[in-house]
């Protein structure tokens, strides 16, 4: 029987707790173990870029939801620059304009290209 990564490392995984929990092997260990994640804090600044050429979906949709309407424009952009022929220089982002959780959040999908933008109909 295979054993996936997640379970491999739950049976590998240190505790905090206990002398015999080192090798412990449930969920609980894997949970409870010394995880040390890297923090960059420093002053706050300004920075200046250029300019980058993107393209985007800007939607407006309530915060319960949100995460499906962004995912559908993700894949909508994907099969747009399939078949426009776009290429992506760069990740796909998510950026928030307007954030309220309990009203309508302004977010946009898109991904970063050098491509000059195509002819609109």
């Amino acid at each position: 029987m295979r054993s996936t990564a997640v379970e491999q490392e739950k049976r590998s995984a240190p505790c905090k707790r206990g002398s015999n929990s080192s090798r412990r092997g449930d969920a609980a260990a894997f949970w409870e173990r010394d995880i040390k994640a890297e923090n960059i804090i420093g002053p706050i600044s300004v920075v200046e870029k250029p300019d980058r050429r993107y393209v985007g979906i800007r939607l407006h949709t309530p915060f319960s939801g949100m995460f499906a309407v962004a995912t559908r424009a993700l894949k909508a952009l994907r099969t747009w620059s399939k078949a426009t022929g776009t290429q992506e220089d760069g990740p796909y982002f998510l950026r928030y304009y307007h954030c309220d959780m309990n009203a309508v959040m302004e977010i946009e999908a898109g991904f970063l290209t050098d491509a000059a933008a195509p002819e609109i109909p």
